[in-house]
């Protein structure tokens, strides 16, 4: 869930550009933070930064858990991605030459 918004703002750097133009060395940096914060959750030791279940039930399929701090940073970039992707789609969906959005 974290890299389909990343992929999505990472096509952003391919419009407005011709085919012979080349991108900034830095794009692959957009891909760092995701990264980051999919290693967090997916690694045992710093799962529980995502996500802590109460104390004597740690066991597979428990309904009671709560939400921690890189869970929020995880729902924080999606969310950025998708409104940075969106709000940068429909101001570039405009008439050439022209004001008008299309």
């Amino acid at each position: 869930m974290l890299l389909i918004p990343t992929l999505a703002l990472y096509t952003l750097f391919f419009l407005d550009r011709g085919q012979s133009a080349p991108l900034y060395k830095y794009r692959y940096m957009i891909f760092v933070f995701p990264v980051v914060l999919f290693c967090l959750v997916l690694t045992n030791d710093c799962h529980q930064l995502a996500f802590a279940f109460p104390p004597g039930q740690e066991v597979l399929g428990s309904p009671d858990y709560t939400y921690r701090f890189v869970y929020y940073l995880c729902l924080l970039w999606i969310f950025s991605c998708a409104v940075f992707t969106v709000v940068y789609l429909v101001r570039r969906c405009r008439i050439p030459h022209t004001k008008r959005i299309l």
